[in-house]
């Protein structure tokens, strides 16, 4: 990974990156199910009787039909009627949800980089840039920006930078949805009924697979009240204090940032141990140690 400043500062973290392929990943779970599975079938309404979820209408090829289940998990993305259909609130900062224009590009060996490579500041506020190398002549580009509207301007000057930086590329297919990534997981159950994934904040597909699993053992005890509790024993620091940081970059100029990543440039992130808060608090006493200027500035 390559986080690169507004100035162009680069700080490098020597860990692995993967590429996901959706489709396949999803297809290698469902030929492992050995469960009855339906596979693209649009989720019209939730089946509610005297207040609890007991299933789902579907339309599947423009045939309707009821689904009923003791539980019905909702892992059905940011854009979803389906919560607020089983009055819950599973994303505590709506307002904070990043809204992304992604696309993949061609372009003559731009996917053979070594680094997938996060741009932020002014590029794209609240959040980041990303060109992600994808092999041969593709790769994928895209912003995530919070509080700012539409992010199509932002997707329109990054992909110039690109092209200057990388040479030619033509976008081949472009997508847009959402990161809940500084949204917060909120009220993720109700009667019969609980939320995973991005749906309840739960940003980046692994947390959203660590639900998955939470929320079935929970079903398989019996007690759905579980699966929240752990989630939030597990992970919800983790997500506190990356809306803690995700915040405190939004609110900094592209100068500081400048700043922020000088005093890091010498910084081994590989060194890092321990719970997050301990992570973090290395990381501050560094920038402590090369800048304390900056640190009066940020806090």
């Amino acid at each position: 990974m390559r986080i690169i400043s507004p100035g162009g500062i680069e700080l490098e973290i020597n860990e692995k990156g993967y590429v996901v392929d959706r489709e396949k990943f999803d297809w290698f779970y469902l030929n492992k199910s050995d469960a009855d599975v339906e596979w693209e079938c649009d989720v019209k309404h939730l089946l509610i009787e005297e207040g609890r979820v007991r299933g789902v209408e579907v339309d599947k090829d423009g045939n309707s039909k009821e689904v009923r289940a003791d539980t019905v998990v909702l892992a059905c993305g940011l854009n979803s009627h389906l919560p607020d259909e089983a009055s819950l609130s599973p994303i505590r900062y709506p307002s904070d949800i990043a809204w992304a224009m992604e696309a993949v590009v061609e372009g003559e060996n731009i996917g053979e980089g070594e680094y997938f490579e996060y741009f932020v500041g002014s590029v794209a506020p609240g959040w980041k840039a990303t060109f992600s190398p994808l092999g041969g002549d593709f790769a994928s580009a895209g912003v995530y920006v919070r509080r700012v509207g539409n992010p199509s301007d932002f997707f329109s000057r990054h992909m110039e930078r690109l092209r200057k930086a990388k040479g030619n590329m033509k976008i081949v297919e472009v997508f847009e949805g959402g990161d809940p990534i500084a949204a917060m997981p909120w009220k993720l159950v109700g009667d019969g009924v609980v939320v995973c994934g991005g749906a309840g904040a739960q940003s980046g597909i692994m947390y959203g697979m660590r639900a998955g699993v939470i929320v079935a053992e929970s079903i398989a005890q019996g007690d759905l009240s579980l699966y929240q509790k752990r989630w939030e024993r597990e992970l919800m620091r983790e997500y506190k204090l990356g809306r803690k940081a995700l915040n405190m970059l939004m609110e900094m100029e592209d100068e500081d940032i400048d700043r922020f990543a000088r005093a890091l440039s010498d910084f081994d992130f590989s060194s890092l141990r321990g719970n997050p808060y301990l992570k973090a608090f290395r990381v501050f006493m560094h920038i402590l140690k090369k800048d304390p200027a900056l640190i009066l500035r940020l806090i």
